[in-house]
């Protein structure tokens, strides 16, 4: 049967490894040796495990034992057991097991599994073995020697359970106490079963004198109430009662707060492990910094929290902090200066040159010629744009050489140049140049050429700069 077994094992890893594919799979331990004579110290319980990885990943794995009423062994010398498992590889572990003594508690490790690339993909399992215990007491009382020389006594059974009150998922033990009166073993059938689907048959040898069996029993996730096993033993027949009740699986939370810091201990107050899921609310919004970092994020009803897939052993303690991230924020306020920075620069240095130059004069003729030089050296285009060019007595204009004038207004004593542009692009330049004439020079010492103003618009605002002003002194 074992044979048959461990081929089912093996043919079950590798369907399910042709498709599941994202992480390593621990194989059902298979049983070489199942039944653990007490009685001599050379007796083990003797299993064997498959640990195999389908991914394209490598992991590490590690294995030790949960149970401290029980000697576990890997590989017969090796009481943690770890190495590295590369893609598409298989490891046979062989496990070694015996109780230091009266035990409560079966045998079970854990095996953990760690993805050498992403740290946060790690995955846990426990395995759980179920050997039969026994031990044997030889002496046997002499008047019973002397009385049964020639008369075979019937055994002396009694069973009972090792607890009458049991979680959900967890095991108890049938003890058996049997004695043998005679010089010989016995044959005995011991049929087992119950009101919650369990049921076992075994065939024992009993030796000559007290023969003690234990017999682990599975309570798997009934529903909680009384329930009973029943033994029936060479027509010695024991309903025996014990009630299930929900197993605790929540560690104690205690959590303690400051001024941007929360710190949560998470704490395993029970004698058996948890597999819990933590969920930690992120308070601080986009600035929160979780030390360790969750596994994964997840958003319930618009609130994103930290997920923990925590494995706490008895005892062990498990603490999440998580706290401003002040790093983070420096770097946004940075960040936003600088923007404050750049868009003050792009909304009041639109960088408008304009400048005002004579280019040519001519005395002898009295004339002067002016070039007006507009450049946008802003990031954006300016639009509507209109230049406006003051020119006072004794001056009047001869000619436009460059960009003949949208508009012309005369006052008394004054010509109003204007000239029109839709827009000027950012990097482009306009030139602008005309003649003026001086109709007499005889009596005029300086003559001084106002600023000449453009107007635009500029993104959302209007605007208005200033050339320079040109003063051209005549000397006789």
């Amino acid at each position: 049967m074992e044979w048959r077994k461990m081929l089912y094992i093996i043919f079950s890893i590798i369907i399910t490894g042709l498709f599941i594919k994202s992480q390593p799979i621990v194989g059902y331990p298979i049983s070489i040796q199942n039944q653990i004579n007490i009685s001599n110290p050379g007796s083990y319980g003797i299993y064997y495990i498959n640990i195999y990885n389908p991914t394209n990943y490598t992991y590490t794995y590690s294995l030790y034992s949960l149970s401290s009423e029980w000697e576990i062994l890997f590989n017969q010398n090796n009481t943690i057991y770890y190495g590295t498992l590369s893609p598409d590889q298989y490891q046979n572990i062989t496990i070694y097991m015996r109780p230091y003594g009266i035990i409560n508690q079966i045998p079970e490790i854990v095996v953990y599994l760690q993805n050498e690339n992403m740290t946060t993909n790690h995955y846990s399992d426990i395995i759980a073995f179920t050997p039969t215990l026994y031990y044997v007491n030889n002496n046997i009382n002499n008047m019973t020697e002397n009385i049964t020389k020639n008369i075979t006594l019937p055994l002396n059974i009694a069973f009972q359970l090792s607890n009458t009150n049991v979680y959900q998922n967890q095991y108890l033990y049938l003890l058996g106490i049997i004695e043998n009166p005679n010089k010989f073993a016995e044959n005995l059938l011991i049929n087992i079963s119950s009101d919650f689907g369990y049921t076992n048959v075994l065939y024992e040898d009993i030796s000559p004198g007290e023969n003690v069996y234990q017999i682990p029993i599975y309570i798997s996730n009934i529903t909680p109430g009384n329930y009973y096993i029943y033994v029936n033993a060479d027509n010695n027949i024991y309903d025996l009662a014990f009630n299930v009740t929900t197993m605790l699986v929540a560690p104690k939370t205690n959590v303690t707060s400051a001024f941007g810091y929360i710190k949560y201990i998470i704490y395993n107050p029970y004698n058996y492990p948890l597999n819990y899921t933590f969920y930690v609310r992120n308070v601080f919004g986009s600035f929160s910094s979780y030390s360790p970092s969750p596994q994964y994020y997840e958003t319930v009803g618009r609130v994103t929290y930290g997920i923990y897939n925590l494995f706490i052993l008895p005892g062990q303690e498990y603490i999440i902090v998580e706290s401003i991230n002040y790093y983070l924020i420096v770097v946004i306020l940075l960040g936003i200066l600088i923007l404050l920075l750049l868009i003050s620069y792009i909304l009041f240095n639109e960088n408008i040159e304009i400048k005002k130059e004579v280019s040519k004069i001519d005395m002898e003729k009295n004339l002067v010629d002016i070039t007006i030089n507009i450049k946008n050296k802003g990031l954006f285009s300016i639009s509507n744009v209109k230049i406006s060019e003051h020119i006072n007595k004794p001056f009047k204009i001869k000619e436009y050489k460059i960009a003949e004038p949208s508009t012309i207004y005369k006052t008394e004593n004054t010509y109003i140049v204007n000239w029109k542009f839709d827009n000027i692009k950012r990097n482009e330049e306009i030139l602008l140049s005309y003649t003026l004439q001086l109709a007499d020079v005889s009596d005029i010492k300086s003559i001084e050429l106002p600023r000449t103003s453009i107007t635009y618009n500029y993104l959302f605002w209007n605007k208005i700069k200033y050339s320079n002003g040109l003063i051209i002194r005549i000397t006789k």
